[in-house]
């Protein structure tokens, strides 16, 4: 039977958030994104501690982050919404709101992936450290950039999540990997959403496949780091809302 939403308002937003980070802690998105910057950071500070190219191995490290995103959310917001379909049996009778339930989701997506890019950033520092250099602001600035680049696809993955289920969700990140890759430096980056978090790191990267961005080279420019992160948060809206209307159409 079709459960109606005038009265699921108990629990507050708040609540639901909250609810959301604490499973967190014990569920794959949380662990999957902190686990992915570590794996790729290691090699790094290892490479950089036996005298490495420091610039080389950030470089890689930006472009392993950027380049993964897709596949390593896929993968995170998959295992939490399906992690959810027992008991959602109970929660989509119970007095919540079924839009506060996605944008909780929402809300711990947004906390966890920053916690991932945080340590993906003390990584960085810690390399710097290790190569006796200065503060890398503009990598860091980077890891920022492609944090809220990732608000779109995070958005389009957890519609997915809700609407199709696992599998698809986990293909559709793999195949934004390979996706992402081959347009993030393109004239045309801007029409595939799994390449706006590597093009937002590319002017502060300054790497592309370990290769030097020159400064007379367009993807130096920083002017499109803006517009990857606008059409991110536009369609991280889209897709959350659109995310809210699939769960309060499901039937229990």
């Amino acid at each position: 039977m079709s459960i109606g939403t005038a009265q699921r308002t108990t629990a507050g937003f708040g609540t639901v958030v909250a609810t959301e980070l604490y499973r967190a802690r014990h569920g794959p998105l949380l662990w999957l994104m902190l686990l992915s910057p570590v794996a790729l950071a290691l090699p790094m500070l290892l490479a950089t501690a036996l005298g490495g190219d420091w610039e080389q191995w950030q470089g890689l490290a930006l472009m392993g982050w950027g380049g993964l995103l897709p596949a390593v959310t896929a993968l995170a917001v998959g295992l939490d919404v399906r992690q959810d379909r027992d008991a959602w049996l109970f929660l989509l009778a119970a007095p919540v709101s079924r839009n506060h339930l996605v944008l909780g989701k929402a809300a711990a997506l947004v906390v966890v992936t920053a916690l991932g890019s945080l340590v993906l950033g003390i990584a960085l520092c810690a390399g710097a450290l290790l190569a006796g250099l200065a503060l890398p602001t503009g990598p860091l600035t980077g890891v920022l950039a492609m944090w809220v680049a990732l608000f779109g696809i995070a958005g389009l993955l957890l519609l997915l999540a809700i609407s199709f289920g696992f599998p698809v969700t986990v293909g559709a990140g793999v195949v934004g990997v390979f996706a992402g890759l081959l347009t993030a430096d393109k004239a045309f980056w801007f029409v595939n959403p799994f390449g706006w978090p590597l093009r937002a790191m590319l002017p502060f990267g300054r790497r592309l496949v370990g290769v030097e961005i020159p400064d007379s080279s367009p993807l130096a420019a920083t002017g499109p780091v803006l517009t990857a992160m606008l059409l991110s948060l536009a369609l991280a809206a889209a897709t959350t809302a659109a995310a809210c209307v699939v769960l309060r159409r499901k039937e229990i």
